[in-house]
């Protein structure tokens, strides 16, 4: 127990996560038992590490796509990304137009890096397609 709670004073941690952790360091039976034990007492929470998980990454600059795999790799369900991974369109391609113009706003355009660039941090290829059509709109 005092292994999960030095781990979860310093992040939250999804429930997989947590117990990989911990797996390493102690049996099987006795991490379980730790986890369930963090769960009734609400140290540990799934929807708080969703949250934060999502917050984070959104200020790194990370899109839907990746964050969604990110989350999957932590072994949360569809269901509880998609309560908490905005679902909004213009949300993504706001976040993706702050990038481009943040990183390309003095550069003469190279399309095709921004399309990678932006395709590589998880963006769709709708939100980058709109978000440039927004800064050409913008710089007329």
């Amino acid at each position: 127990m005092h292994a999960a709670l030095n781990l979860l004073a310093r992040r939250e941690y999804s429930q997989k996560e947590l117990k990989q952790r911990l797996m390493t360091k102690f049996p099987q039976t006795d991490v379980e038992e730790v986890i369930a034990q963090c769960l009734r007492q609400r140290l540990l929470s799934d929807e708080r590490f969703v949250e934060s998980r999502i917050r984070h990454r959104v200020q790194q600059g990370y899109g839907p796509n990746w964050i969604e795999q990110e989350l999957y790799q932590c072994g949360i369900d569809r269901e509880l990304i998609e309560n908490y991974l905005p679902q909004d369109e213009d949300y993504w391609v706001e976040q993706a137009l702050r990038i481009i113009q943040k990183k390309w706003s003095h550069q003469e355009s190279q399309l095709p890096k921004i399309q990678r660039y932006m395709f590589q941090k998880g963006y769709r290829t709708s939100h980058i397609r709109q978000a440039l059509n927004m800064m050409n709109t913008r710089e007329i």
